[in-house]
């Protein structure tokens, strides 16, 4: 997949691998962060016959992982599909035959009510995902490189070839966990993208792929 910031010379995004796009320009900054999030037009996608592509569907936008959790709403359709179909028979009859015992015993306390009242059986799968309220673990979302590893994780078990997106790493990520997470990237074979405001001379700590650079005067330096 092909990123395009305005005026400025093309990335790509390749699966298996980390590309970071760092500014010490907070104008370009500014309209990268609420480009990827489809608030401007500054940012273009494109796929490998230059078809563009939708910014919501092509970039998963997880931003900044220190200041926010990681919502699995928003992955919650693929993730019950996945759970559903690994499912083997003898664990879905054993679902089917608990939920049998709770429609029953929910009908019994209904007849003693008095009332015309009666339950509506339902098996759907799906259905019973979202009656079990699905949500990542509370202590997991206070770390930062659990955060993104789990979404990384999520891709690859889902099948969800959206790029993953992400800010201010630096902030949170020590240089170790950072070669961590290019383990990780490569493993999983997902594409990432760091959005960083900082300066040239911390290239360093994200030599764990594919560094670009614009500087305050708007220059490129690839």
């Amino acid at each position: 997949m092909r990123f395009s910031y305005a005026s400025h010379n093309e990335v790509d995004l390749t699966p298996g691998k980390i590309v970071t796009l760092a500014t010490s320009s907070s104008v370009v900054y500014t309209e990268l962060i609420q480009g990827v999030q489809g608030l401007n037009e500054q940012i273009k996608l494109f796929d490998e016959s230059y078809n563009e592509l939708s910014c919501n569907k092509a970039i998963d936008w997880c931003g900044d992982v220190g200041c926010r959790t990681i919502e699995v709403n928003q992955y919650l359709t693929k993730l019950e599909r996945l759970i559903s179909e690994s499912l083997a028979d003898e664990d879905r009859n054993q679902i089917h035959d608990s939920l049998s015992n709770l429609y029953s015993t929910v009908q019994q306390q209904l007849f003693l009510t008095d009332l015309p009242l009666e339950v509506t059986y339902d098996f759907d799968m799906k259905h019973l995902l979202k009656f079990a309220k699905i949500h990542f673990d509370e202590k997991w979302q206070t770390n930062p490189y659990d955060i993104i590893e789990s979404v990384l994780k999520v891709h690859q078990e889902c099948g969800i070839e959206s790029c993953v997106v992400l800010t201010n790493v630096a902030h949170y990520l020590t240089v170790s966990e950072m070669q961590e997470l290019k383990n990780s990237v490569a493993m999983t074979g997902q594409s990432l993208l760091l959005l960083e405001f900082c300066v040239m001379n911390q290239r360093d700590y994200y030599d764990v792929g594919t560094f670009n650079y614009i500087d305050e005067d708007f220059v490129d330096w690839y």
